[in-house]
């Protein structure tokens, strides 16, 4: 694969990160080892709240927080980068390019560490995040078969306001254990990114395994804070509380 030097370099960087926060996979049961990533535009403590609500709904499991930090107005030119590069990656299979985000490289160094120790992950991805998982799985499924083989059987991961066009939701069943993709007819990312899906959101359950929709209350969305698991229609198909297990 072409760089894979070099993405190889960027993970051996981000694993002395992923150190420094305590968040090595530390065991092989997977309620150890579940991981959210929050959205662009969130400070540190708008994303740990947005963490305690993910917290709350898998409780007695405890995530912990791969943060994706916020630089204001420039994480919109972020963002187009990391979808340009999902969307170059995912159609070529190739790594033709060195992957964007920080956040992506420290998820990437948390998929090493597993697999070197065998351990089941879990992974959730807001808006943002949810391209920042599925690249970092994309990316680190391309670099050995080794890595293939683990994320197929080990590796779980559900994207809210999924960001991730439903053309790429059978990659997603490919590479992992289980993918799941909540699209967010509010979030004006989430629907801006998956255009083609918005219209056809009632048939979206069948596009992959495990491709189900996700609802947020506008008001929340004018509040500027996206409160994950609350506010659900329950008529509507949710991930359930022992996704992880």
């Amino acid at each position: 694969m072409p760089n894979s030097h070099l993405v190889q370099n960027k993970i051996l960087e981000a694993k002395q990160s992923v150190s420094n926060n305590g968040n090595i996979p530390s065991a092989i049961n997977a309620s150890e080892n579940l991981y959210y990533v929050n959205g662009l535009l969130k400070n540190q403590s708008k994303a740990e709240k947005a963490l305690d609500i993910v917290n709350v709904y898998f409780s007695p499991r405890r995530f912990k927080l791969i943060y994706n930090d916020t630089l204001g107005l420039p994480d919109l030119q972020e963002i187009k980068e990391d979808y340009q590069w999902l969307i170059q990656t995912a159609t070529t299979l190739t790594v033709n390019t060195i992957i964007p985000n920080d956040a992506m490289y420290r998820t990437m160094a948390i998929l090493e560490y597993g697999r070197i120790n065998n351990s089941q992950i879990g992974l959730i991805g807001s808006s943002q995040g949810s391209i920042i998982i599925y690249n970092a799985v994309l990316g680190f499924y391309l670099l050995s078969q080794a890595n293939q083989d683990y994320l197929k059987t080990r590796v779980k991961i559900g994207t809210v306001g999924s960001l991730i066009p439903s053309r790429f939701y059978g990659l997603g069943n490919t590479m992992l254990q289980t993918f799941s993709a909540f699209v967010n007819r509010y979030d004006v990312l989430s629907t801006a990114f998956t255009m083609d899906d918005i219209n056809n959101v009632t048939t979206m359950r069948g596009a992959g395994a495990h491709s189900i929709k996700w609802y947020l209350p506008n008001n929340l969305i004018q509040k500027n804070f996206h409160r994950l698991f609350t506010g659900l229609d329950p008529n509507e198909p949710f991930l359930s509380k022992d996704y992880f297990d």
